[in-house]
C-alpha cells in the first residue's frame, strides 16, 4: 500500500515537472518570438518582409510599431498585401493614424480629400475580398452610416452577411 502512494507521488511530481517544462517551451516559442527586443532584430524583421515576405516578421513588427512607431508600419503593410490578408486593414489604419493622429475617429475619414476616401475604400475592398473581417467591419460602418460614402445599406447588408459566413482565421 505505502509503495502505491509513494509510486503515485513519483508519478504526480514526473507529470508536473513535465508540465512545467512543456509550459516554458510553449511559452519562449509562442510569447517570447512575438515581439522585436533590439533594434538588430527590427532591421531584421524589416529586411526579412522586404525580401520574402514574411508574415511572422510582420506580425512582430506590428507589435513592435502598436505604441509608438506606428507610421513605420505604412511602406510594410503595403508590400505585405499581397501575403497577408489583414495587412490591408493595417496600412488602412496606419494611414489614418499618421492623417489624424493615433486614436482618430471613425468619422474623420469623411474628413479626407475623395481621392484619399477612394483610396482607402479600395485598400479595405481588397482586403475584404480577400478575406479580413476588419476591412469587412470598416467598410460596414462606412456604408451603413454613410461616413465618407454614399450611405448603402445594400452594401452594408451584404458584407454583414460576408462577416457572418466567415470563418475566424486565427
Amino acid at each position: 500500500m505505502i509503495k502505491k502512494i509513494i509510486l503515485y507521488f513519483v508519478a504526480l511530481i514526473f507529470a508536473l515537472i513535465i508540465m512545467f517544462i512543456g509550459f516554458a517551451i510553449f511559452h519562449s516559442y509562442f510569447f517570447d518570438n512575438r515581439f522585436i527586443k533590439n533594434l538588430r532584430e527590427l532591421e531584421e524583421s524589416k529586411m526579412q518582409i522586404m525580401s520574402e515576405y514574411d508574415n511572422t516578421e510582420f506580425i512582430k513588427l506590428t507589435n513592435y510599431c502598436e505604441e509608438s512607431n506606428y507610421q513605420d508600419l505604412l511602406p510594410y503593410s503595403l508590400k505585405m498585401m499581397d501575403s497577408l490578408d489583414i495587412a490591408h486593414y493595417y496600412f488602412f489604419n496606419t494611414y489614418l493614424e499618421i492623417k489624424f493622429e493615433k486614436g482618430y475617429d471613425k468619422n474623420e475619414f469623411a474628413k479626407l480629400d475623395k481621392e484619399e476616401r477612394d483610396f482607402l475604400i479600395y485598400i479595405l475592398s481588397k482586403g475584404a475580398k480577400a478575406g479580413d473581417d476588419y476591412c469587412r467591419e470598416e467598410l460596414i460602418a462606412f456604408y451603413k452610416n454613410g461616413i465618407g460614402v454614399t450611405k448603402n445599406r445594400i452594401k452594408a447588408d451584404s458584407l454583414t452577411q460576408e462577416l457572418g459566413n466567415s470563418e475566424m482565421k486565427f
